[in-house]
């Protein structure tokens, strides 16, 4: 029986990470193309693709450093402070103070839209 469980385990896990590699930004990249500039404006699959990897990497980055940070302080749960302090440690310099600033930015815009226009239960 708890053979069975590790194997479903296991299994549900694989799911998991082939999920995680599949996941791709083309979509958010052209919608951010589209909203920035104008609604005519495109970009190659190439340039595309490159964008994508991109984001993949430097989200594979930070989410590395803040693993290394909560196995370093012994904490199960992922802060706000965490996450900054994975981007300060990802990004140097002007960079990390532009990627946080915009990060808190984004956070009070969603917080604000959450409280306005609370979820019907």
């Amino acid at each position: 029986m708890s053979s069975h469980l590790i194997q479903a385990r296991e299994l549900r896990k694989r799911k998991q990470i082939q999920y995680v590699n599949n996941c791709s930004f083309h979509h958010y990249i052209h919608e951010v193309l589209r909203t920035s500039f104008t609604v005519d404006a495109s970009i190659s699959a190439q340039a595309a693709t490159s964008i994508d990897t991109l984001l993949k990497s430097v989200f594979e980055d930070v989410g590395d450093a803040a693993k290394r940070l909560l196995v370093a302080s012994k904490k199960r749960t992922l802060d706000e402070r965490d996450v900054e302090c994975a981007v300060r440690m990802t990004f140097k310099g002007q960079l990390s103070n532009h990627a946080v600033n915009a990060g808190k930015q984004c956070l009070a815009n969603y917080l604000q839209v959450v409280t306005q226009n609370p979820a019907d239960d």
